[in-house]
């Protein structure tokens, strides 16, 4: 039921370009310095306090996420975009985490086949308070020569099954 359109969604403008620039600069990061952003993004989703998170995020790109979001009537409960890394580049609503990178739904869709759709196990997830299964999906150049990261969809299973009635 979402195929084309997360298809279509692969391609949003300046995706490409922002993926870019993010990798340059997230590649020189240490472990432990994703290990901390990633503590500092939790420790802020806990509190309410998303003064953080939102300086690590682009906006702009998180804006447009979160209108597929609202167009998707409820279907789709997230979208978070990653880079090469598995790090928020950007995000439809705040999740719990800023490092998806060591999750089932970055490695099992990053860096296969352009064509990949990975579909996870149905979980309750503790950012959208829904049962969902990730769907995730690389993100390649224009070229798709280079890996430049993941998108991730969050599906709430109640209502992708009705749909499909």
């Amino acid at each position: 039921l979402l195929h084309r359109k997360i298809e279509r969604w692969k391609r949003l403008p300046r995706l490409d370009e922002l993926l870019r620039a993010q990798n340059a600069r997230t590649k020189r990061l240490s472990n432990g310095e994703i290990q901390e952003r990633d503590k500092k993004w939790g420790i802020a989703f806990q509190e309410n306090d998303f003064a953080y998170p939102l300086k690590l995020i682009d906006q702009e790109l998180s804006a447009q996420l979160r209108q597929i979001k609202k167009q998707s009537l409820d279907v789709i409960t997230e979208i978070i975009v990653t880079d090469a890394r598995g790090l928020n580049l950007a995000i439809s609503d705040m999740t719990s985490d800023y490092w998806q990178g060591d999750e089932e739904k970055f490695t099992g869709a990053y860096d296969k086949p352009a064509t990949t759709l990975y579909f996870g196990d149905i979980n309750y997830d503790e950012s959208t308070k829904r049962f969902q299964i990730h769907i995730s999906v690389p993100l390649y150049t224009e070229e798709k020569f280079e890996p430049l990261g993941v998108m991730v969809f969050g599906v709430d299973v109640e209502k992708i099954l009705s749909q499909a009635q």
